[in-house]
């Protein structure tokens, strides 16, 4: 199977999964135009539930799985540089990136650098 026929699969899938979850949906866009980067992200292949949970519910899958990720330098910078994304991103969720981008750049540095806790 080709690379090409394996990624649109793989976004039917994801499209399916987010139209039937009651969570926050992603833009088309972000679904659509992924970075670079995204090939190499631990999350890759995972389907879109651990990533964007109901209200309320447990972000320690995704954290886990952001943990071990070899490029979440890259996803938590373009995460914080597109407000509008919803869900879970280097392990950090929305309310957490708001609070990064108030505190401005040294901020986003020291949590890079950091391991991402499993706190909910």
């Amino acid at each position: 199977m080709t690379d090409t026929l394996r990624d649109t699969w793989e976004l039917e899938a994801e499209v399916t999964a987010l139209m039937s979850s009651t969570s926050p949906l992603p833009g088309l866009q972000e679904l659509l135009i992924r970075p670079a980067w995204h090939s190499a992200a631990a999350c890759r292949n995972m389907g879109v539930k651990t990533f964007f949970p109901p209200e309320g519910a447990s972000v320690n899958g995704a954290k886990s799985v952001c943990r071990r990720c070899a490029v979440s330098d890259e996803c938590l910078k373009y995460a914080l540089a597109n407000p509008s994304l919803k869900g879970i991103w280097a392990g950090t969720s929305e309310r957490r990136r708001r609070a990064l981008r108030k505190q401005g750049p040294a901020a986003t540095i020291s949590i890079s650098k950091a391991p991402i806790a499993c706190s909910g």
